[in-house]
């Protein structure tokens, strides 16, 4: 790369275009916090970059969901198998976003 310029790639101008930013997901808070094992609770995620978000997991099971916009989902616990904290993940093509803890079935 030449000195004061941005790496990226050429255009058809030859001058230099930037590179798009990847960005990944990050997931700030996850409600309600608990709900039945048998599934089926709404639950809402607020974080950032959700833009391109295929996967929300919840205990490590995919849970259906609908991308609202960029910081906000709505999705539904699935069922799961025992009683306890877990984990909830939403993942796109730049990367997985976790909230440790966030989600307890009960």
């Amino acid at each position: 790369t030449t000195t004061g310029q941005t790496q990226g790639d050429l255009n058809k101008d030859s001058n230099i275009a930037p590179s798009p930013q990847m960005l990944n997901p990050f997931i700030y808070s996850v409600t309600p916090v608990t709900g039945p094992q048998t599934g089926g609770t709404p639950i809402v995620l607020i974080g950032a970059n959700f833009t391109d978000v295929t996967t929300v997991k919840v205990g490590g099971v995919i849970a259906s969901f609908t991308l609202i916009n960029s910081t906000e989902i709505h999705a539904v616990t699935p069922a799961y198998p025992v009683v306890g904290i877990v984990d909830v993940s939403a993942s796109s093509t730049f990367g997985t976003a976790t909230l440790h803890g966030s989600f307890t079935y009960t």
